[in-house]
């Protein structure tokens, strides 16, 4: 594929994909994907582009040093987001993934501005980030995201069709098992990020901004009014900013 000139590629791997954005003048102009299964092709075509800066954060290791191996070997300059960086924010556990780095300081950043963040990521997991209004982690949840749930519902009972997640739902009992499946699954994740939600606030007291992000944001926005604010892009945004960040930091920019 063609990628633009940039004065940034952003990347974001996931345990199911790999999202990619290009920034000129911190803004982010085109944004692609590829499955995590096809890191050969996202390696050979993020070296190949004429964007001399890659910014990477991961959440799996051996794939993201593949990448990393190729992309220094093709002459780029990369910035790594590492969770244990402590230059990041205060807070946060050496174990704690990347994205959600990302994502906290791209909320903060970009929408808390002096508010609490509360980060819903809908993607092969769920996770719930929060952010208190001085800019500190505090504290959040993981779980099995939705559509990691309904195939292990496939998966576990063989009776189960493999069901489909559609765009839109009916809010009622259901009759049929592929229906029963589908809105059971789309609104026990709404209702416990709802949950989720309340406790976060109780935690953080002050005002805050709820924000949902990940390749199911879009459509758990569509079933709750829970959130604020709906950036599928979100976590590329902080791997962005966190990369500007840190060059200023090195004396480059």
């Amino acid at each position: 594929m063609e990628i633009p000139e940039s004065e940034l590629i952003a990347v974001d791997m996931g345990n199911s994909r790999i999202s990619c954005g290009s920034f000129k003048s911190g803004i982010l102009v085109k944004t692609w994907f590829y499955n995590i299964s096809d890191l050969d092709t996202a390696a050979e075509e993020l070296s190949a582009a004429k964007s001399n800066t890659i910014a990477v954060s991961s959440v799996v290791p051996q794939a993201c040093e593949r990448l990393r191996r190729q992309l220094v070997a093709a002459g780029k300059k990369l910035c790594e987001v590492r969770a244990g960086d402590a230059n990041l924010m205060e807070g946060v556990y050496a174990t704690m993934g990347a994205d959600r780095i990302a994502n906290a300081i791209a909320a903060r950043k970009l929408y808390g501005h002096d508010r609490a963040a509360i980060i819903i990521d809908a993607g092969t997991a769920t996770t719930l980030t929060a952010v208190d209004r001085e800019g500190r982690f505090a504290g959040g949840f993981i779980t099995l995201g939705l559509g990691k749930t309904i195939t292990m519902l496939h998966q576990a009972a063989a009776d189960l069709p493999l069901a489909g997640l559609k765009p839109s739902i009916d809010r009622e009992l259901c009759f049929d098992t592929e229906s029963a499946i589908l809105t059971g699954t789309l609104l026990g994740q709404v209702g416990m990020i709802e949950y989720w939600v309340r406790l976060a606030k109780r935690r953080l007291v002050n005002e805050s901004i709820v924000i949902a992000t990940g390749g199911w944001s879009e459509m758990l926005s569509r079933h709750s009014n829970v959130f604020d604010v709906c950036d599928p892009v979100l976590t590329l945004k902080g791997v962005y900013l966190i990369a500007v960040e840190e060059a200023g930091r090195a004396g480059r920019v």
